[in-house]
């Protein structure tokens, strides 16, 4: 017998209201939390990777926390398979200022303090 506190499968609650439509991963922002599925088979431009949301394309790049390295780094991942803990950013200049000024890149790499020159970089991987 089910509960009635227990989800159904045809549920209509807030986490999957923000459920892209398309199967696999479920990433999100760390700019603007939007939810988004990688299609990493996608073509891409530059070092953005397409991906789907419940409003349609968007393009997206990762940021990775490298920390094997004797000095942990924090690289733009250009093809999206780099080793490390990751954070994805919509590849919009607006996301990446918000990103950067609230330190959240910080915080999903678990600490790991990207370089001032990363900010540069993702500034020009944007599609905008």
């Amino acid at each position: 017998m089910r509960r009635s506190s227990q989800r159904s499968s045809g549920s209509n609650s807030k986490h999957d209201l923000n459920r892209p439509a398309t199967g696999g991963p479920i990433r999100s922002c760390v700019g603007c939390a939007r939810a988004f599925s990688v299609l990493k088979s996608q073509p891409r431009l530059g070092a953005a990777f397409a991906a789907t949301t419940n409003a349609g394309a968007l393009q997206v790049l990762r940021v990775c926390a490298q920390r094997k390295l004797e000095a942990p780094q924090v690289l733009l991942d250009e093809d999206g398979r780099g080793p490390g803990r990751g954070a994805w950013l919509c590849a919009a200049s607006t996301c990446v200022e918000k990103a950067w000024a609230s330190k959240s890149i910080e915080r999903a790499l678990k600490g790991a303090r990207p370089h001032p020159e990363l900010k540069q970089r993702l500034l020009q991987a944007c599609v905008e």
